[in-house]
């Protein structure tokens, strides 16, 4: 059976997690136990305080996804109207994107203030670059016998991009939309742990600060968890925009 293969590991894990907590006590100070773990989770769901901060979270990753997607689709399509231009661009992206976004999340409260927006922006300064570079090398990697065929019927620039660019791209775009969606959620992540009120990045270091492991784990679960249901989104859109990989 198919779940059980998949659970198995999931299955030995808690199993040895939780009997090592049984017979060291002190192992659960320090890495926290299952059963204490699903407690927490019980308590603060009820209390709603993880629904609200999981929401949160999520909603900042979706809205700097979202917004450093567009961005970086944008800027790309722009800079693959000239070649010059578009091998030009490539080593300040290259220097851009080595810039850890940990770095720039305190000026974001400078930029945006220290509320909800921050933390929005953040997850967009996460995801714009490599948006950007992906998308570009995705255009700029076109079949150029395609390419210089629709040149020679007299195709527009803008007619070039709509139906050929744009579509032999659509594949690698999309593909990088996974890595930029957990992007997106480390940025949010990061912006609450600088400064925040709510979300799982607060949840996790109010926890930390107390030395309570089960719930700082309970956080990290929750992160994962809110990473796969949108990459399940990302996947559903794929499929709505590539019907053919049904069959795949």
């Amino acid at each position: 059976m198919k779940w059980l293969r998949y659970s198995a590991p999931l299955i030995v894990l808690l199993t040895a997690w939780e009997t090592s907590a049984v017979f060291w006590p002190e192992f659960s100070f320090f890495y926290g136990r299952p059963s204490s773990i699903a407690l927490d989770a019980v308590a603060d769901f009820r209390s709603g305080a993880l629904v609200r901060d999981f929401g949160i979270t999520a909603s900042e990753a979706i809205l700097g996804f979202l917004i450093g997607s567009a961005l970086g689709l944008a800027v790309s399509v722009l800079f693959s109207l000239s070649r010059m231009v578009a091998s030009s661009a490539r080593p300040y992206l290259v220097f851009l994107g080595a810039i850890p976004v940990a770095a720039l999340a305190p000026l974001t409260i400078l930029w945006f203030g220290a509320g909800y927006w921050s933390k929005v922006g953040v997850a967009a300064l996460s995801t714009v670059i490599f948006a950007t570079a992906e998308s570009l090398r995705a255009i700029s990697d076109g079949d150029r016998e395609y390419l210089e065929l629709a040149k020679t019927y007299g195709a527009s620039k803008w007619r070039t991009y709509r139906y050929l660019s744009l579509p032999m791209a659509l594949t690698a775009i999309i593909a990088s939309w996974r890595t930029n969606i957990a992007l997106a959620v480390i940025g949010a992540f990061v912006g609450e742990f600088i400064a925040s009120e709510y979300g799982l990045g607060r949840y996790i270091l109010k926890a930390s600060a107390l030395y309570d492991a089960p719930r700082v784990l309970l956080g990290v679960i929750l992160i994962g968890v809110l990473a796969l249901l949108l990459n399940g989104i990302v996947d559903q859109i794929e499929l709505m925009l590539q019907p053919w990989r049904k069959n795949e």
